[in-house]
């Protein structure tokens, strides 16, 4: 009877070693009770201290919630990947402990401001510049104050990044004119501001909206 209360005893201590060192590669679903004899509550309770169940050491064949890293500020699990302390994930034949960009495809490596994050996947907000204006008149904002409606026009106008990456143009909204239509009838304000937009159009500006929806150009600054 000792001795198998000893062999018991060692038994449970290298099931908790194992777990804790990743032997048990199986994810979530592996039962201590099956493993090891033990009564539900009790591997229940060895689970929990022995968590996570799947090895560090994430490979293609191992799919889990394991908690790895694909390089800096990029946390991943291996059931998000499949894999992530060794291999090329994102096949571009950089193995992801080198690769810049783990997560995009980036075969050359640029890294234009040289900050050791590819340019594929840089988060730089770029330097933005005013670079010219589109002349649209692309939203039409109607409010509402103690004095009654107050109908603002908006143009777009263009920003270039001047920053080594060169990301695309975005645009910015501008205010161009304001109608104050107090508290007339719809159809009066409407016409105040087809009044105005006449006048703006003189100036160079073109309407491609006449309603309260926001079409000015994407993205945004």
């Amino acid at each position: 009877m000792r001795q198998q209360l000893k062999q018991r005893v060692l038994w449970q201590g290298v099931m908790m070693a194992a777990a804790s060192w990743g032997l048990l590669t199986g994810c979530g679903g592996t039962s201590l009770e099956h493993e090891s004899g033990l009564p539900e509550e009790t591997a229940s309770q060895q689970a929990s201290l022995a968590l996570p169940y799947c090895s560090t050491v994430c490979t293609p064949t191992v799919s889990c919630d394991t908690v790895c890293d694909l390089g800096p500020q990029e946390p991943s699990t291996c059931g998000d990947i499949g894999r992530c302390a060794t291999g090329d994930v994102d096949g571009d034949g950089i193995l992801f402990s080198q690769d810049n960009c783990p997560r995009a495809y980036n075969p050359l490596q640029e890294d234009c401001d040289g900050d050791g994050r590819g340019d594929a996947c840089e988060n730089d907000p770029g330097v933005w510049v005013y670079k010219a204006p589109t002349l649209m008149l692309c939203h039409f904002d109607p409010d509402m104050s103690i004095s009654g409606i107050d109908v603002e026009i908006y143009t777009a106008d263009v920003y270039q990044d001047i920053s080594c990456l060169h990301l695309p143009d975005r645009y910015a909204k501008r205010e161009v004119s304001s109608v104050h239509c107090g508290f007339h009838s719809e159809g009066t304000c409407n016409n105040r501001v087809q009044e105005r937009v006449q006048e703006l159009m003189t100036q160079g500006y073109y309407p491609i909206t006449s309603s309260d929806q926001d079409v000015c150009p994407q993205p945004r600054l």
